[in-house]
């Protein structure tokens, strides 16, 4: 897949909270960028291994603003991998991996490891590299899948973070049941 976009960035300094009405760095004025972006991506699949990556904000556009820690778009990169295992008729076991890059961080890695019920249901562990370790459950009802996961901070940003809930709600259209991506 491919993808073309665009943001629009803007810092409006009439509508801050000024502290010092001397501070020489605050104008009042209003800036505003439109930021294009392009991006692409591939996925593979077979009965039960997948594959995939993608690349975001390829663009790298610069940005003029006033503020040290913003210059530009930072591309990121994204690999997924991972198989399903079936135990026996109603369980099945899908270790996976996520591997991400965004500069100047260092690579971070979602190792995950979920447990598949009568093709129904789904519980799992993961374990972010350097930041959390998460726990994870889902139901598949015909085409809907809803699911929750819990994150809870490892890394020295616990003190500020206790953690964060998720929720998803997906649905899995099936246009062509013979070449659709299975969903365990």
């Amino acid at each position: 897949g491919l993808s073309v976009s665009a943001s629009q960035l803007v810092l409006d300094e009439s509508n801050l909270v000024i502290i010092d009405q001397n501070d020489a760095a605050i104008t009042g004025a209003s800036e505003s960028y439109l930021i294009p972006d392009a991006g692409f991506g591939a996925w593979f699949y077979s009965k039960h291994s997948y594959f995939g990556f993608s690349a975001m904000r390829l663009f790298q556009f610069p940005l003029s603003l006033d503020i040290e820690a913003v210059d530009k778009q930072i591309p990121h990169f994204y690999i997924l991998a991972g198989h399903m295992f079936e135990l026996n008729e109603n369980l099945g076991l899908e270790p996976s991996v996520l591997i991400k890059k965004m500069n100047p961080t260092p690579v971070q890695a979602d190792i995950n490891l979920r447990l598949h019920i009568n093709k129904m249901y789904w519980a799992g562990l993961s374990f972010r590299t350097n930041d959390a370790a998460m726990v994870m459950a889902g139901i598949k009802y015909q085409n809907f899948l809803l699911g929750y996961a819990y994150d809870y901070t490892v890394s020295s940003l616990q003190s500020h973070n206790s953690g964060t809930h998720e929720l998803m709600l997906g649905y899995n259209f099936k246009i062509n049941p013979k070449t659709s991506v299975p969903v365990f």
